[in-house]
């Protein structure tokens, strides 16, 4: 009551005479199971394990192929890379102690709702692994597995651990990206102070950081998977199980990021459109004060659901998008593989596969213009809607819903001509089965998918800066910094809007064409 009481009467203060609506001590982070079990561990012992696991993983990837061996060595480089990045982010001052303050009550929210809704994921996944368990003992084997000694109860394990190992991988990304996030806010917040470049490369480092182990921790765990199961079941050996099968083993991987990626995403987006539509109901609505006002509790919540929605949930998402890409691109091609003589048929088809891969980067370029247009303030569409608002919010809506629809048009085409290109230049690659028929086409379409995906780094760097933006300005709002300071983190934030907006129709892109190969 204490706060309405001071809007109706006009009664503000300063900043430090209003009320808080967060806590004064900073109090002890979260930190999931597996990171408090290595802490107990003596950092002697713990370098061993380490070094045993890497030695382990190289061997079975020596044992598998040169190409294999030369995946683990991007992806452990990539991790340190991202160490580094982790370093240099954590150097940056947090500013003055309101910002602490402010930015500890975000970090208390955010692992709040991690620790919850991810301790309900562990518990469900567990219990559905034991469905798939249950289901793989039941089912027939089919004619491959037959052959190659592969039962029902060593299919059964092999899936429920891909599954368990994707779900694990998919976690670990998505907490990463909400530890980087909670911490990097209030350090772009205090760069602002000084330079808006400064705020500017702390947020897209601290992006960055998350996007490298993303897409490190898919690639790795599909290496892993496919080196092990190579190795344990003695693939290609007389008596053998061949290696174009052995993509099928991997599918549980990708059905256990998509487990996890659904949760995170249903979950941290309605957390996240809940509480940003109540911080501007009882906020802006019902009392009047500004976005972001230090008064309004809710705008805690709203801040926390940035992080929550648009950094781990967005994380697990193309985590599941790519892990996917990857499985069925294997699938297709050890498919393909078994129903034509590549080399014989056709030795320079490569060439065409190389094009599809091309036409992928493209149309990523081209994805992420389009949307650009659509979304950034300096471009005409968004002036328009502005102008529109200012005759009231009966115009804001329609010229809103009318620019939604109209935004759709290109991304639509765009998609349409990039299946149709890579299906023809993949079926244009001489490969045919023994009935004459060309097979290359559907793999073709997955090149081009995979070629998009190689941009997923980049991509989803821009998306993690987004939320980190938002949250300095929130941070700089809260805390009552100087307008020059807010001025900053208001640019930082529309670019933020755009570069969000990009991740969103990459997710979405990622998706359509990633159907079409699938089916």
């Amino acid at each position: 009551m204490m706060i309405d009481d001071d809007v109706e009467t006009g009664n503000l203060g300063t900043y430090q005479e209003r009320p808080r609506t967060f806590p004064n001590m900073r109090s002890k982070p979260y930190n999931p199971l597996i990171f408090r079990v290595l802490k107990q561990i003596n950092v002697r012992v713990l370098l061993m394990l380490l070094l045993l696991g890497f030695g382990a993983i190289f061997y079975i990837g020596a044992s598998t192929s040169p190409i294999i061996v030369f995946v683990f060595i991007v992806c452990i480089i990539s991790f340190l890379f991202s160490v580094y990045l982790t370093k240099w982010v954590l150097s940056k001052d947090e500013g003055p102690p309101e910002m602490i303050q402010i930015s500890d009550a975000i970090r208390d929210g955010a692992e709040g709702f991690f620790r919850t809704q991810y301790g309900t994921i562990s518990k469900m996944a567990m219990l559905l692994a034991l469905v798939i368990l249950c289901i793989y003992l039941f089912r027939s084997t089919t004619p491959q597995q037959e052959s190659s000694g592969l039962g029902r109860l060593a299919s059964a394990y092999i899936t429920v651990a891909a599954f368990l190992l994707g779900a694990l991988c998919s976690g670990v990304a998505g907490y990463v990206g909400m530890w980087v996030s909670v911490r990097a806010n209030v350090r772009v917040s205090s760069a602002a102070r000084r330079s808006a470049r400064e705020a500017l490369q702390i947020a897209v480092r601290a992006g960055g950081l998350s996007a490298i182990v993303v897409v490190g921790m898919v690639v790795i765990g599909i290496a892993i998977l496919y080196a092990t199961f190579y190795v344990w079941l003695g693939v290609d050996s007389p008596g053998s199980m061949e290696v174009t099968d052995l993509p099928l083993l991997l599918v549980g991987y990708g059905f256990g990021a998509s487990f996890v990626a659904l949760f995170a995403q249903l979950g941290g987006g309605i957390f996240t459109k809940a509480a940003d539509v109540g911080a501007d109901l009882v906020g802006k609505v019902e009392q009047g004060i500004p976005e972001d006002d230090p008064r309004n509790p809710a705008v805690i919540a709203d801040l926390v659901g940035d992080n929550v929605g648009d950094c781990a949930a967005r994380g697990a998402d193309l985590f599941e998008s790519i892990a996917a890409e990857i499985i069925s691109a294997m699938i297709l091609g050890g498919t393909m593989a078994q129903r034509c003589k590549i080399e014989e048929q056709a030795p320079s088809a490569w060439v065409h596969f190389a094009l599809c891969g091309l036409v992928g980067i493209i149309t990523a370029y081209i994805f992420v213009w389009i949307t650009k247009y659509y979304t950034d303030y300096k471009h005409g569409p968004v002036r328009a809607l502005a102008l529109a608002s200012t005759t009231g919010h009966g115009t804001n809506i329609i010229a809103g819903v009318s620019l939604g629809l109209e935004s759709t048009a290109l991304p639509v085409l765009v998609i349409s001509v990039s299946i149709v290109s890579s299906f023809w230049l993949g079926h244009t690659a001489g490969l045919v089965d023994e009935a004459g028929n060309p097979t290359g086409g559907l793999f073709g379409t997955a090149v081009a998918t995979m070629g998009m995906l190689s941009t997923a780094a980049y991509v989803l760097t821009m998306d993690m800066f987004g939320p980190i933006a938002d949250n300095a300005g929130g941070i700089v709002e809260m805390s009552q910094q100087p307008e020059s300071v807010r001025e900053i983190t208001d640019v930082l934030d529309a670019v933020g809007n755009t570069t969000k907006a990009t991740t969103k129709g990459f997710a979405y892109w990622v998706c359509s064409t990633g159907i079409f190969p699938s089916v």
